[in-house]
């Protein structure tokens, strides 16, 4: 297993200061700065090297090339194929001139490049689409803009699919806490099982760039990939996985087969191979995920949510004599479109945040700012606002009643 992080120039030469790559791509927090463009093997073992300090060269996995010098050539099962583009098709080891590839049956890697790369057409996705299946038509600069981030990459997000017709919680798959990729066009995202192995790769780069890996048996340990195209078009495609890729409930290759690679859709479901022994244990259920494209899940704010957050503001003010700006919790603001909680004390926070608190002792919540206990449930059972104002209009006419049956009992005549 080894994350080799690519230089500008060619592997026999030491990189200039100044490597072409955007700034904003360098990750300081790690002791090793990463850079975009990276590449990591998930499948071939490395070989001992007693230079290990450039292992990356001389242990037979080969690095990325950089888009704008070294050729890249594919070899597939000892085939080799000069058409192809930056990324390497399924089932397929990238070689270059200075690291021969070694010929496995399923070898693929994991490509992340940066964005605004140079002569992209030359360098263009092997892309195998089904039959009878075209490519979307180009779009202009301004949507293409709107599908990037602020650092001109592509994003892909994905969820956990709860499938509400079934009736078991096993069949339901294995949860998971969203994740969300991003990657420059061009790049190739591993779908594949967590181990060991994958940890160690993976604890070297952060979190978006990562593989799409999973805790589960039934999945391979290279089960599929996605690709992006310079487009911002995001397809899916199986690695002769053994149980199988599943989109929108039909499989799109049969065992230990290289798929075509699929066309996705904002909303599409994919699911990652087949329950295990009835999906009772956790390590045996498949995955089934929703995904969303190129930002797609981000809500905008408008007039309404800006005005409904002023709300909730003004109501802790009047209700605790603070604004509270922040959620207490994360201590990050709370902004319009982020799904909130407010308890009956008026304090709020991000859902996200306060939900184990909420279920923990469900419908008792204690409010960890002020202390103060409350019933959640309550609530749903309190009287309308008009039932509370008509109780407010009656008491005087009540206290006057007790007063006079008093006076009588004591033989007292209130006088008017």
């Amino acid at each position: 297993m080894s994350t080799n992080t690519v230089p500008s120039s060619p592997p026999n030469q030491t990189p200039p200061a100044a490597s072409g790559i955007a700034t904003s791509h360098d990750h300081t927090k790690f002791n090793n700065p990463i850079r975009l463009p990276i590449s990591i093997s998930l499948t071939i073992n490395d070989t001992p090297n007693n230079n290990s300090n450039n292992n990356s060269v001389s242990n037979g996995l080969g690095i990325l090339p950089s888009r704008t010098a070294t050729s890249l050539v594919v070899a597939n099962n000892g085939s080799a194929n000069g058409n192809v583009g930056a990324t390497a098709a399924a089932a397929a080891t990238v070689e270059t001139n200075t690291a021969p590839a070694v010929n496995t049956t399923k070898s693929i890697r994991h490509f992340i490049y940066p964005p605004n790369q140079v002569n992209q057409t030359e360098f263009s996705l092997d892309i195998h689409l089904p039959p009878n299946t075209s490519l979307p038509e180009r779009i202009d600069q301004s949507t293409l803009k709107r599908r990037m981030d602020k650092h001109g990459l592509f994003s892909i997000r994905l969820t956990p699919f709860i499938d509400t017709s079934s009736t078991s919680v096993a069949n339901q798959g294995l949860f998971f806490d969203p994740i969300i990729r991003t990657a420059g066009a061009g790049s190739q995202i591993i779908i594949g099982r967590y181990t060991e192995r994958v940890r160690e790769a993976i604890s070297k780069i952060p979190d978006q760039y990562h593989p799409v890996v999973f805790k589960s048996k039934v999945i391979s340990r290279t089960h599929g990939c996605f690709k992006v195209d310079d487009q911002g078009n995001w397809f899916l495609k199986d690695v002769k996985s053994s149980s199988g890729t599943f989109l929108n409930h039909q499989r799109l290759s049969s065992a230990s087969t290289t798929s075509k690679d699929y066309l996705l859709h904002d909303g599409d479901i994919i699911q990652l191979g087949m329950d295990f022994r009835g999906g009772t244990e956790e390590i045996y259920r498949c995955v089934k995920m929703k995904i969303e494209l190129n930002k797609s899940w981000k809500l905008k704010a408008n007039a309404f949510n800006k005005e409904a957050l002023s709300r909730i503001k003004n109501l802790q003010k009047l209700t605790t004599g603070l604004e509270q700006e922040d959620c207490s919790i994360c201590l990050n603001k709370i902004k319009p479109c982020q799904a909130i909680f407010i308890s009956p004390c008026a304090h709020s926070w991000h859902f996200h945040c306060v939900r184990r608190l909420v279920i923990m002792n469900y419908p008792q919540f204690m409010c960890p700012n002020c202390r103060t206990n409350c019933d959640l449930e309550t609530t749903l059972e309190s009287e309308s606002e008009s039932e509370f104002e008509n109780e407010d209009e009656d008491e005087p006419d009540i206290e006057m009643d007790i007063d006079m049956e008093i006076n009588n009992n004591l033989g007292v005549r209130l006088v008017d």
